[in-house]
This record gives structure tokens, sequence and C-alpha cells, in this order.
């Protein structure tokens, strides 16, 4: 998440949205009186402290961002994000959960009955997603697993954006059109860096579309839980 004073913006960042590469070239043209949470290795060690001395955090949503700031400065200032296909952002959410535990877990025992009484108490094996991605055999059971739903990660990208009059931001784009959707940002922000990918998890099987992985119960679920996003950002499932 990013606050600019010096160049005017707010930039939300959602999970599993480039946001990490997005941060560390806008970082680029960041001034002291502007705030970098996560992403960059100052923005990683400060998350403490502004959490302790903000309430704000790595991806805060919109509404945090502009309690904070307050309605007309929020509303002065150019608000926006990248948002992500919902069905492709859970399947990366998947394999970055996969990713992050296999340190900790070896692949045969992934999706065992009992595997999660054997996980160790810290993270990133706390994490929801993790919980959910280890103890289910696929991305099918993942889909379906209560714990997916229950990490940040999995939330819908409309409820990070959005208050109950609507879309709060100014402007979205698109992972899927990055490099036409970096270039807009690089016309408004010149001095940016160019983008990275960091922070990725791999696509695996199905020739990267996931919803061939899907059965037609976790369909209907992915259908339901982002009917907001379909509509919002104009997405097909």
């Amino acid at each position: 998440m990013i606050i600019s004073n010096s160049w005017n913006f707010v930039f939300i960042h959602l999970h599993k949205c480039a946001g990490t590469s997005v941060e560390v070239a806008l970082s680029k043209i960041l001034n002291y009186n502007d705030i970098l949470i996560g992403s960059t290795p100052e923005g990683e060690k400060q998350q403490e402290f502004f959490k302790r001395t903000i309430g704000l955090n790595k991806h805060s949503t919109a509404r945090e961002v502009q309690k904070f700031l307050g309605a007309e400065h929020w509303e002065h200032m150019f608000s926006f994000a990248f948002v992500r296909h919902p069905l492709h952002r859970l399947y990366s959410l998947y394999n970055y959960s996969l990713k992050l535990a296999a340190p900790h877990v070896k692949s045969e025992h992934i999706g065992k009955p009992g595997i999660l009484s054997t996980l160790p108490s810290h993270a990133p094996m706390t994490f929801n997603s993790v919980k959910a991605a280890i103890s289910s055999k696929n991305f099918n059971e993942f889909v379906l697993n209560d714990f997916t739903w229950k990490d940040p990660g999995a939330m819908s990208q409309s409820s990070s954006l959005s208050n109950d009059k609507g879309l709060m931001i100014k402007k979205f784009y698109k992972v899927e059109r990055m490099e036409e959707s970096w270039n807009h940002v690089l016309a408004r922000f010149p001095g940016a860096g160019p983008l990275e990918r960091l922070n990725t998890s791999l696509d695996r099987a199905a020739g990267n579309d996931p919803k061939t992985l899907l059965g037609e119960e976790a369909k209907r679920k992915v259908q339901d839980a982002y009917a907001r996003d379909f509509s919002t950002f104009e997405y097909q499932f």
C-alpha cells in the first residue's frame, strides 16, 4: 500500500495482483513524506510500525485508507489498484500457498488426513490459505476448503475497493493488460521503474486454465463468492 503525498496518489495493494512489482517500481519516485508499507526491504521493516501507529498494513482496504486520510483528502488524491480475473487470482493464491508450505511439508504428505495436526505453529504455516492448500489434494478441494475463505487473500477484490455506495478508487487496471496498463501509470508518474516479476507463483497444469481443474460445485462456489468482482471488473467466468 502506498500513500504518496508528493505525487498525490494512493495505491491499494490487492493480494496476488502484481502489487509487489508495482510498489517496487513506484518506490523509485517516492520521497520522505510518502508511505510505503511492504514490498521493498524498508517497507517490509516498517510494517509493524505503521500497523501500530496508524492502523494500516500492506493490504489495507480503500475504506481503511480513506478513514485514515479523511474523506476530503481521499477524494482529492488519485487512488488506483490492479485487479485480476477472480479465478486466476484464487489459483495463484493456491500455488503461492503451496510454495510457502514447501520447506515445511513433503509433497507426498499434502492432502493426507491429519496433516494439519503436524504443522509448526508459526508463519506461514498458520496462514489459512496454507492450511487449506496442504489439506487439499488439488485445486478443486482448495476451493471447497473452509480455510480458504477465511484467508484475507481470498476475499473479493471489490470488497477491498468499495463501500456501500460502490467503487471507491478512481481507476483500476487489469493484470491481464499489464503492459498497456503500466504505460498509463508511467505517463502519470514518469520516473517510476520498470516492472519486474516479484513474489510470483507458478501457474501449473491445465494449460494455465484453472477452470478445467474444477468440478461443478467448486465452479458455483467461485461464481458466488466473486459475483461482484465478475460484474464490477467485467470478467467472464
